[in-house]
């Protein structure tokens, strides 16, 4: 009875140190999923955030062409008067369009260049574009800039 009891000590401690061994493995194991889980949502946001900005262009370019008349030309309201303008391309923006996109909770913008073609003025108009149920729609354009001087705005309001 003694050697069985004997016998029975030594494999427990024989197995203690193999189970704390196997804890502790699948304890990194444990890490190592919410680590790879991490990645993998820090890698969802950063991709639905790129969605999301690459609609916010899509629909500023669908409401610029929207809005221009066979004269290619846009109407947008600045200091009480309806001007007419059209979309200026660059070298750095071939269609007019800027790359950064603003997020602000469900409000986004991004802006665009145009020029009038009566007075040489350039304008750099903003895009307000809202996020409901899932869903982008443009807002509203502004006028953020005339010939680099700008007219601040606050989203905040």
């Amino acid at each position: 009875m003694k050697s069985k009891n004997i016998l029975m000590i030594a494999i427990g401690l024989a197995i203690i140190p193999a189970a704390a061994i196997f804890a502790n493995q699948s304890d990194k194991l444990e890490a190592q999923d919410v680590a790879a889980e991490t990645v993998e949502q820090s890698t969802d946001q950063a991709e639905s955030a790129e969605s999301d900005k690459l609609e916010v262009q899509n629909v500023m370019k669908q409401y610029v062409q929207g809005l221009t008349a066979d004269n290619g030309l846009m109407p947008i309201i600045y200091q009480g008067k309806v001007l007419q303008l059209k979309l200026a391309t660059s070298e750095k923006y071939p269609d007019g369009f800027h790359a950064g996109v603003s997020n602000q909770g469900n409000l986004y913008t991004s802006c665009a260049d145009f020029v009038d073609p009566q007075t040489g003025n350039k304008y750099d108009i903003d895009f307000l574009v809202s996020k409901v149920d899932g869903k982008l729609q443009l807002v509203q354009p502004f006028v953020h800039s005339v010939n680099g001087e700008k007219n601040p705005y606050d989203l905040e309001h």
